[in-house]
């Protein structure tokens, strides 16, 4: 069964996240750069989900999606069931 990824689950753990990172920065006296970490390493993770899509489809030979985290598994599997829906299509 497939999940559908909603833009309010997305936003809400990205909001809880922030919040406590800027709780925890705010108790430290640390706030502005705790959310700064938190932003690079967000987006780190963002993108090394985007290299691994990459690969995935221009360079691995596999068929079957690689694994992901969070929300990019519905990604790659959201691909990986067009391309055998295209494939069964031919």
């Amino acid at each position: 069964m497939r999940l559908l990824l909603s833009k309010r689950k997305i936003f809400s753990k990205i909001f809880l996240l922030f919040f406590v990172v800027a709780l925890m920065g705010w108790l430290l006296d640390l706030l502005f750069p705790a959310l700064f970490a938190t932003s690079l390493l967000l987006l780190g993770w963002n993108y090394r989900h985007i290299f691994i899509l990459d690969k995935w489809l221009w360079r691995d030979k596999k068929l079957t999606p690689p694994a992901g985290d969070g929300s990019w598994q519905q990604v790659f599997d959201g691909i990986y069931y067009r391309q055998r829906k295209a494939r069964k299509k031919k």
